[in-house]
């Protein structure tokens, strides 16, 4: 059986696809929560996905807040999970 840390840094930001629009952007890392729903094995499949939900302006800073999940090759829900990140603003 695979250690929760294990699923839960398949989440991480940097990690993900959104790296490359992020990676000049994060200050911070603020939080992170998850909730382990399901047991995972070695020859399991995992797919992480990660959506953007909330994105709170501060002047030239702000906060992002991410919802991760990770789903096996069943479909069955595995984590669900949330980051929260202190970010730089861009100009426009």
């Amino acid at each position: 059986m695979a250690h929760g840390l294990l699923l839960a840094s398949l989440t991480a930001l940097g990690a993900s696809d959104t790296s490359f629009a992020t990676e000049n952007s994060v200050l911070a890392f603020a939080e992170q929560w998850s909730r382990f729903l399901k047991p995972v094995f070695i020859g399991d499949t995992l797919a992480p996905i990660l959506e953007v939900t909330e994105l709170i302006p501060k002047g030239k800073r702000g906060i992002m807040k991410v919802r991760c999940s990770i789903t096996n090759q069943r479909g069955e829900l595995v984590l669900e999970g949330g980051h929260t990140y202190f970010m730089k603003c861009r100009s426009n």
